[in-house]
């Protein structure tokens, strides 16, 4: 990790559920006074900033970690530099704010621009072996999926309780609460959660029944092709925002 995003990880807050904040704002503002003031009035209401306080240091920001900001917010002038400098299109928007705008403007302007960015569909692993579920989340992670995991069926229920989850992805049989449990009460607590059954077990046709019935949109038995998953993935993902 160099320098610049280990500085980004510093400044980063956490959302209940241990998932990243997705709002990111990237503030560009030469005066000192209103920039602090900017950076104090979205920290308060938990937004994640980055501040940058020329196009030359907004430029090297979006290089390091363009891909995690999801607005620009400043001088407008200078963050349009900025991007022209690296021959960007970032696709995060940009809002011009002054020392006339008020808190409740900027807010209003801020919530309406994040409210639109899309963001990446998030899945929960479920697995009591932890090479299969480091290996699986890692695969997820490299294909742009928002990864988290849990070892056993109590622990997927509680994060699945705290915290909405798109798919997941579960193992069937595992120790204390099975991952047949684990999709019964994904099905009561978050109804448009998808549910996708994997499992070695040598009654595996068996299990894997029984997950249709219990509500899987899907079911793999181990060892099972990587494509093949993250072709049901990109079907099981919603095509709209997900509900909080």
């Amino acid at each position: 990790m160099n320098r610049l995003e280990n500085d980004y990880a510093i400044r980063s807050t956490t959302a209940p559920g241990g998932f990243p904040d997705p709002k990111c704002i990237l503030l560009l503002e030469q005066n000192p006074l209103l920039r602090s003031s900017i950076r104090n009035s979205l920290l308060q209401q938990e937004y994640r900033v980055l501040e940058t306080i020329n196009r030359e240091h907004a430029a090297t920001v979006l290089r390091t970690v363009g891909d995690k900001i999801d607005l620009m917010l400043g001088n407008e002038g200078l963050l349009k530099e900025a991007a022209r400098q690296l021959g960007l299109r970032h696709s995060a928007p940009m809002i011009h704010v002054g020392p006339a705008d008020t808190r409740d403007e900027l807010f209003a302007r801020v919530d309406d621009a994040i409210a639109i960015r899309p963001r990446k569909t998030r899945v929960l692993v479920v697995d009591d072996e932890f090479s299969s579920r480091d290996l699986l989340a890692s695969l997820l992670r490299s294909s742009g999926y928002e990864v988290m995991t849990a070892g056993d069926g109590y622990q997927a229920v509680r994060t699945i309780t705290a915290t909405p989850f798109d798919i997941v992805v579960t193992e069937l049989v595992m120790p204390e609460m099975e991952g047949l449990e684990v999709i019964e009460r994904t099905r009561k607590i978050r109804p448009a959660t998808a549910c996708i059954a994997v499992t070695g077990s040598p009654r595996a046709s068996t299990y894997l029944r029984l997950a249709k019935k219990l509500g899987a949109s899907a079911t793999f038995e181990k060892p099972f092709s990587v494509d093949e998953l993250l072709s049901c993935l990109e079907r099981s993902t919603p095509k709209r925002s997900l509900s909080m």
